[in-house]
């Protein structure tokens, strides 16, 4: 462990000649980052398993990390050339794909970026997504099941910000979302839930799977049909708010909610008027909040109220 808190774990053997490439690193963290074999933390703490190659030489982790740190570096700078670093587009489908989801993980874990070989590509690309089982409103985090905010890929505990600084900093990046999610996003969501589409394509496909499960586990008969106008209903609403910001260029208010320190905070964005429906878990508190309040008004903030400005929102623990 380095004296600015990073950790960098590999194997004693001779290298490759081209330590360059052919990476396929996964963000995670607890168990699954402690038990893997080759690995490595950021300065702000973000832990990184290369999943390939799983033995790894030292030089090999050294030289990712090196290329990871650079990255975690560039995007707090809004000076800095990340098309030099990272393939834009790649990131902005990624954050896309969590953000617009309400992925649950939120691109902490489970969360894949890979890369070729200088001789090939020098870039570090975001992908392939996988693991979003807790995605449209079936979270356990409640405030993911909002329609009507953005959260920078922040909710989880513990987790840098290199999606959020990446949109506040990067204009190309958030360019890049825009476009992305108004030429190819949005029109695969309409081929989505339309009559007839995809959604309904494959509640076809899996019905006579459905059946069985229900025979063998006794659950109602009706529920896919439930989960299909569910799922669409809550796309049609994301859709509505990410219309807004992102094809209308509405402003965000941003809300800042600190946690034990700034690389574990989350960040919601919300137009202006608009309420959280749910306040978020504090993991300082332990839940254990009586209140939440504007940090330089004393204002009480809940889930009721119209929110007309950036704030820092705090909570304030019930008394022992």
């Amino acid at each position: 462990m380095g004296n600015d808190g990073s950790e960098r774990v590999g194997l004693k053997f001779t290298s490759p000649d081209d330590i360059s490439g052919g990476y396929l690193l996964e963000r995670d963290y607890g168990e699954k980052y402690g038990s893997a074999v080759s690995k490595f933390t950021t300065v702000s703490g973000e832990s990184y398993v290369v999943k390939y190659p799983e033995y790894a030489s030292i030089d090999e982790v050294n030289y990712i990390a090196d290329k990871f740190q650079e990255i975690e570096d560039a995007v707090k700078d809004k000076n800095s050339n990340l098309s030099e670093l990272i393939d834009i587009r790649s990131f902005a489908d990624k954050y896309l794909l969590e953000e617009f989801s309400r992925n649950d993980a939120s691109g902490s874990t489970s969360s894949y970026f890979y890369k070729d070989s200088d001789r090939i590509d020098s870039l570090v690309y975001a992908g392939p997504p996988w693991d979003y089982d807790k995605t449209f409103g079936e979270n356990s985090a409640k405030i993911m099941k909002q329609t009507n905010t953005l959260n920078f890929l922040t909710s989880h505990a513990g987790r840098t910000l290199l999606f959020f600084d990446l949109y506040q900093n990067s204009a190309e990046f958030l360019e890049t979302v825009k476009s992305d999610y108004a030429e190819n996003f949005r029109p695969y969501l309409e081929e989505l839930i339309r009559d007839g589409g995809v959604i309904d394509e494959l509640a076809e496909i899996v019905a006579s799977d459905h059946e069985m499960d229900a025979e063998r586990w006794g659950f109602g008969r009706s529920l896919p049909m439930q989960w299909i106008k569910e799922i669409k209903d809550y796309i049609k609403e994301r859709m509505e708010f990410t219309d807004k910001i992102w094809i209308d260029n509405e402003d965000i208010h941003l809300l800042y909610f600190p946690r034990d320190k700034e690389s574990h905070s989350l960040y919601i964005g919300i137009c202006d008027g608009d309420s959280l429906e749910y306040m978020p878990y504090d993991y300082v508190s332990r839940g254990n909040e009586e209140y939440w309040y504007d940090a330089d008004t004393g204002e009480i903030i809940d889930e009721n109220t119209p929110i007309t400005r950036d704030m820092t929102i705090i909570a304030k623990e019930k008394d022992e």
